[in-house]
């Protein structure tokens, strides 16, 4: 869990890629194109619909939709519109696995503050889309599932962010998965100062109290998903869940909501 999925498109909210990692499988997959053994071949696109916050920390929900690709080669190369390009380059018999990517950061813009009231982005300046750097460690054992990551912002921003995720299947057979999560984030200094600060030169220019963001965790989350195949190409999600900032991230000027419910679906095929 990104600090980026703790908002929209949140792995098109909840609704990740799923589909039968083969033709043979016996269950349904419920991994993202970095999360497949390696040697896969699974190759699925589609399109997805969630709600969320508009900000991390906004007040105002909006609808969003969005392309969802999931691509696998037999090499251990993947390339997936939440992780990026990358690399599986370490799989254990114990069930311990490891990928690296690279991808794009989160961004914000001003406009995403605009809601009922008082819009607090206003005169923040946009946060821009950035490259960034994933590293992946993943155990699986049956029904339970860890997933932990470590995220670097490239260029002149240098956000770093790690993420700790534990998920159990409540059900799973070849055509149905329900699985529960729940995760939390860390955010650097950088990275908090970059989304839930205010300097003296933004709190000029938007009217927001100057406040300097600490390290630590920015935030948690508990989400249910549902996965279902309609058919071997035929693959569709439905998730919901809450997120909560915490800390530094809940405690800033620009937070206008702590808590805030996030939901969406898929549909995907595969090919």
């Amino acid at each position: 869990m990104q600090l980026r999925s703790l908002v929209l498109p949140t792995m098109l909210l909840l609704g990740v890629a799923a589909a039968a990692t083969s033709a043979e499988a016996q269950n349904l997959d419920a991994g993202r194109a970095m999360l497949r053994p390696v040697g896969s071949t699974d190759k699925e696109a589609g399109i997805g619909v969630g709600v969320g916050p508009t900000y991390l920390g906004g007040g105002k929900q909006r609808w969003m939709a969005g392309i969802d690709v999931q691509n696998n080669w037999s090499n251990g190369v993947f390339l997936s519109t939440t992780d990026g390009l990358g690399y599986r380059f370490l799989e254990t018999p114990s069930g311990f696995s490891m990928a690296a990517s690279i991808g794009t950061s989160m961004g914000r813009a001003e406009r995403d503050g605009k809601g009922d009231g008082r819009n607090r982005l206003r005169g923040m300046g946009d946060v821009n889309v950035k490259a960034q750097a994933n590293l992946f460690l993943n155990y699986d054992s049956g029904a339970f599932h860890v997933n932990a990551g470590v995220h670097q912002t490239l260029a002149s921003r240098r956000g770093t962010s790690a993420d700790l995720a534990v998920a159990y299947d409540l059900m799973a057979d070849k055509d149905d998965l329900l699985r529960a999560d729940i995760g939390i984030a860390y955010a650097n200094r950088n990275l908090m100062q970059t989304f839930f600060g205010v300097t003296a030169q933004q709190a000029a220019s938007s009217g927001n109290p100057v406040y300097t963001a600490r390290a630590g965790v920015a935030g948690s989350s508990a989400s249910l998903t549902w996965r279902h195949a309609f058919s071997p190409n035929w693959i569709g999600s439905l998730g919901a869940g809450v997120i909560r900032l915490q800390g530094a991230a809940g405690d800033s000027p620009l937070t206008e909501k702590r808590t805030s419910p996030v939901g969406g679906m898929t549909i995907m095929y595969r090919f």
